[in-house]
């Protein structure tokens, strides 16, 4: 019996409190799905309509589909699709343990500024005025040592070196 408690990842965002431009993205993507999904099939279609009009189960305006043409031309589709649905199956089954794992696994506490600071040889200071720029340019020496972080060209900081 499993005692863990469910994860929170992935986060659900229910429709409702999605952005109003996801929505309509969302709904012009189902739409446009389904037309396409209709223009494909649009000869099926026919025949169906054609099948349940009056007279009805006959075809009187279309002719029935060759299912042996048909099949000449999908069988390799069916048995490739079939053959990666099988191992796709099989992996998931293999390495179930595992994923369950990783399902339950936390994120790493965050790191402290103190330690972050330490880790580079530098102060507090210097780390969190990098932490607020958007976009560095960091250049490493030969001892793979940061030797200096300037802003992006775009942005009108001052260059800054650990040194200072």
């Amino acid at each position: 019996m499993n005692t863990a408690e469910p994860s929170n990842w992935p986060p659900i965002i229910s429709f409702a409190h999605a952005p109003w431009l996801v929505r309509v993205r969302d709904v012009l993507m189902t739409f446009g799905a389904w037309a396409l999904l209709l223009y494909l099939l649009r000869d099926p279609v026919k025949v169906f309509v054609d099948y349940i009009l009056p007279p009805i189960f006959e075809l009187s305006q279309h002719h029935p589909v060759h299912v042996m043409a048909l099949w000449t031309h999908l069988q390799t589709f069916v048995y490739l699709s079939l053959a990666v649905m099988l191992w796709l199956g099989i992996w998931s089954i293999v390495h179930r343990h595992r994923l369950r794992l990783v399902a339950r696994m936390t994120p790493p506490t965050p790191l402290a500024l103190e330690k972050h600071a330490a880790s580079f040889g530098l102060e507090e200071e210097t780390i969190e005025r990098w932490r607020k720029s958007k976009i560095a340019i960091v250049e490493f020496d030969a001892t793979n040592r940061i030797a200096r972080i300037s802003p992006s060209p775009s942005t009108t900081h001052e260059r800054t070196s650990p040194e200072s």
